[in-house]
């Protein structure tokens, strides 16, 4: 008849059947006839062949049938074919083996054709020589508990069944934090699979919020439901999710705690999302805060580098005219190091700039190690070790000025939404390059302009004085002249000297027009 449920029977249960088994060793006795008579268990006796010897009261109201239609019946009367198999396989190894069962759970028909579950024990009797004459037990009807227990796990696997198609990643536990079960939404975000984590706790909470999150659970047992939790979580491979948690407390039919059910909601792309338009939006309003173009280019690729995590972040120009690139501005932890990239210059042919400068489009890699074709320029002049990069161009209009560059990505590894927001930041901060660049030229133009204006006062003011002294004394000596040309003729002398006079009054005139100049 065999076993056909999972049922055990708890400590007290086996000890009340071995009660009554004991009772059983002496049926015969009136002194426990009224005992045995009037107990809820079934109890039975039958020969080596099935038969039933003895039994009680319950056990014919178990069957559902009359005593006189069991007595001397075999038990293959009340069960199918194959149950009946079942069953002699099972009372045929208690004979082989000696050893009692207690947990056999069988199905009978009643005279109604309906079927029953039963639990039973059975041991072997001996009579006073010790040979094995038959069977005996006790049986009990658990078809309401078994099929409630049935209709329990139909209903397990229908919400399970719906479970398994919603979209957020969902964990059942027990009260003390082990896994039941997780849909294929978890396994699809965070890695691991029911199979690796039933039975288990899930190693999913980073170090730093082992604290508060002892503080939610305990939160979670007292108010037995929490809406709305933002906080974050591990994957398998390790890379850190930002998630909107909600978890709920639920009970068995007898109201003690079953369980929690937790469902996570992964806002990671959400949250980068946010960021990112803030940096932007950041960015773009803090560009004309900057003029000069060190300061803004610093501004830069500090923002690049914690925005997007990276280790190193470099501002790369392109000198058209030596046709070189020369690093203009770093973002590191170390302060030698940038010192001595901004020192670097090199042909525009070559490294990742070099690359870029010739395709003209953005360049993610994961791996340098795997890469052969070109290498990254710091790492040789700097001693830099690049494990992965991006980098964007940096256009004005139809020209590349420039290449904005992540090295290192410090969780995980550098994806296509890292390098479209590399390449949103280029080309919002590349027109702002470019013009402080522009005034950056100008105001080298004016220094060089303004250097040679200091020039010209000082020629114009040696000038000046070197006339003015040779001039005077000319003047005076004209002067002079007349008064001791006066007594001879007018006409020896006259016009020479007027001559004289009109020549000196063009080069005071000279003098004047650069003191002039001077103070202009």
């Amino acid at each position: 008849m065999g076993r056909m449920a999972q049922g055990r029977q708890s400590v007290e249960e086996r000890n009340k059947d071995l009660e009554l088994l004991e009772t059983c060793s002496t049926i015969s006795s009136e002194r426990y006839q009224a005992f045995v008579e009037n107990i809820q268990d079934g109890v039975y006796e039958v020969d080596l062949y099935g038969n039933f010897l003895y039994f009680n009261n319950s056990l014919a109201k178990i069957f559902g049938y009359p005593r006189e239609e069991i007595q001397n019946q075999n038990f293959a009367k009340f069960m199918d074919e194959e149950q009946a198999k079942v069953a002699f396989e099972t009372f045929n190894r208690i004979y082989e083996t000696g050893q009692g069962i207690s947990d056999i759970i069988w199905k009978v028909v009643d005279k109604k054709g309906q079927e029953r579950i039963i639990e039973i024990s059975a041991s072997l009797i001996r009579n006073k020589e010790g040979k094995k004459i038959g069977f005996r037990g006790v049986v009990r009807d658990i078809t309401d508990k078994f099929k409630a227990q049935e209709a329990l796990q139909k209903s397990e696997h229908r919400y399970r069944t719906l479970l398994d198609f919603v979209p957020y990643p969902i964990v059942v536990f027990t009260p003390d934090g082990r896994v039941t079960y997780l849909n294929p939404a978890f396994t699809e975000i965070f890695g691991w699979t029911l199979e690796e984590l039933e039975g288990k706790t899930i190693p999913y909470v980073p170090e730093d919020l082992q604290e508060e999150t002892k503080h939610q659970i305990e939160r979670l047992m007292k108010e037995k439901v929490i809406y709305r939790l933002e906080t974050q979580r591990l994957t398998k491979d390790g890379r850190r999710l930002d998630v909107v948690l909600r978890a709920a407390v639920f009970s068995d039919e007898n109201g003690a705690q079953s369980g929690e059910l937790v469902l996570l909601r992964d806002i990671t792309h959400e949250k980068r999302i946010a960021r990112n338009t803030e940096t932007l939006l950041k960015v773009s309003l803090a560009l004309q805060e900057y003029p000069d173009l060190e300061e803004l280019l610093d501004f830069i690729s500090n923002e690049v580098k914690e925005l997007i995590k990276a280790e190193t972040a470099l501002v790369v120009l392109l000198d058209e005219e030596r046709k070189e690139f020369f690093f203009k501005a770093l973002a590191h932890d170390d302060d030698f190091t940038k010192q001595r990239v901004k020192e670097i210059r090199f042909p525009c042919d070559q490294g990742v700039s070099g690359r870029i400068l010739k395709t003209g489009k953005p360049l993610l890699v994961e791996d340098m190690s795997k890469v052969t074709d070109f290498q990254v320029v710091v790492d040789r002049e700097a001693g830099m070790k690049t494990r992965s990069l991006i980098a964007v161009p940096l256009r004005s209009y139809d020209r590349i000025i420039g290449v904005l560059c992540a090295l290192n990505k410090k969780e995980g590894v550098f994806d296509q939404m890292d390098l479209e927001l590399l390449n949103m930041i280029g080309g919002t901060v590349s027109l702002s390059i470019e013009n402080a660049r522009f005034a950056d030229e100008l105001k080298k133009a004016y220094q060089e302009v303004s250097s040679l204006n200091r020039a010209k006062d000082k020629v114009i003011n040696r000038l000046s004085h070197e006339l003015k002294t040779p001039l005077s004394v000319l003047s005076a000596s004209l002067t002079i002249l007349s008064k001791k040309l006066a007594k001879l003729p007018k006409k020896t002398w006259e016009p020479t000297i007027t001559r004289a006079r009109r020549n000196l009054d063009r080069l005071l005139e000279i003098q004047y027009q650069v003191e002039d100049i001077i103070r202009e």
